[in-house]
């Protein structure tokens, strides 16, 4: 997210409310994709005759793009302007969402979940810089609020909304309700956000290669771990953490020394930007692995139907809900 970016968001003669209904919906259609899918695992597993290693994969998939590609769309949004990015990423997350709904095998719905993962880092990306601009930098607490409070809102629908169309629809729907959602969501990007350029960057000024480098180190870094995950620390997951390792040096280089880096790196010097990526990252580690093994538990050893399992997420997602915008004005 760049102050450039920001700015020529305010040009735009739109109301603030609705850019910012824009990200609320944008947003709370990734998050709800994310809670159905973790309720629909068992169920795809079954249907497909998959252990539980494999199915991780179909949200492990979708967070290797998306984490992979976060940097590089963030940025790409900085050249092309934010409605360009956003709608073409619903759009493509719809698509994906239609491909993994009639996918007949497990590897063409990871296809799927690998387009819904490119879509999610494009949503992902511009999301936030659309509610900020909405409102103005000095406003942004309240702006990162509101739209986590959408982010709490699909987390508490998805397991519901995933467990109750599962239970009526069966696992599939849930794709088609997902891809319903980013496809209204484009459809008011489209009609509601002004179509400024973000920045006047050149492509010879963007750091195609210090996003590739982004790309290579993070896709290499979480197949390595997963595979090793499943597969114990043999040469392969080894080797290729290694080259995640050796990619990672190269990223760091290349940032210290291109004027327009994917990721300024001295950013880090201030201890308080260190500390936040660090306990975000501890606290997603902790909420992704609950999230993807209590389903499993819930159905198999508990004999939970569907739509139950999806309630058990209902009150950490309500207080994720409830507790965002306070966070948010308190910063």
């Amino acid at each position: 997210m760049t102050h450039d970016s920001i700015t020529s968001h305010k040009k735009t003669p739109h109301s603030p409310w609705l850019a910012f209904s824009v990200a609320a919906l944008s947003i709370m259609g990734s998050a709800l994709d994310r809670g159905a899918s973790n309720v629909i695992l068992p169920n795809i597993a079954e249907e497909f005759g998959s252990d539980i290693p494999t199915a991780q994969w179909i949200n492990t998939t979708y967070l290797l793009m998306v984490a992979a590609l976060l940097l590089p769309m963030g940025r790409l949004t900085d050249i092309l302007g934010s409605k360009k990015v956003i709608v073409s990423g619903l759009i493509v997350f719809a698509f994906g969402g239609i491909g993994s709904s009639v996918a007949p095998s497990i590897e063409i719905l990871l296809s799927g979940r690998i387009l819904q993962g490119i879509g999610g880092a494009m949503i992902q990306g511009t999301a936030f810089i659309i509610a900020i601009a909405a409102f103005g930098e000095g406003q942004k607490g309240k702006a990162v609020g509101l739209v986590l409070i959408f982010v709490g809102l699909g987390n508490v629908a998805g397991p519901t909304v995933g467990g109750l169309v599962t239970t009526y629809a069966g696992w599939r729907s849930v794709f088609i309700v997902t891809s319903l959602v980013s496809l209204a969501g484009a459809l008011l990007a489209f009609s509601a956000l002004g179509s400024h350029r973000a920045n006047p960057i050149s492509n010879s000024q963007f750091d195609w290669f210090g996003a590739a480098l982004s790309v290579a180190t993070l896709s290499a870094l979480l197949a390595g771990i997963t595979m090793a995950a499943h597969s114990g620390w043999s040469f392969i997951p080894v080797s290729v953490i290694a080259l995640s390792l050796v990619s990672g040096g190269f990223f760091v280089w290349r940032g210290l020394v291109v004027d327009n880096p994917i990721l300024n790196l001295r950013l880090f010097r201030r201890p308080i930007f260190g500390l936040s990526i660090l306990s975000n990252l501890i606290c997603f580690l902790g909420l992704s692995s609950a999230l993807f093994l209590l389903p499993f538990y819930l159905k198999y050893v508990l004999g939970y139907p569907p739509d139950k399992v999806g309630s058990v997420f209902i009150p950490a997602a309500a207080c994720m809900a409830i507790v965002s915008p306070l966070s948010g004005r308190l910063s």
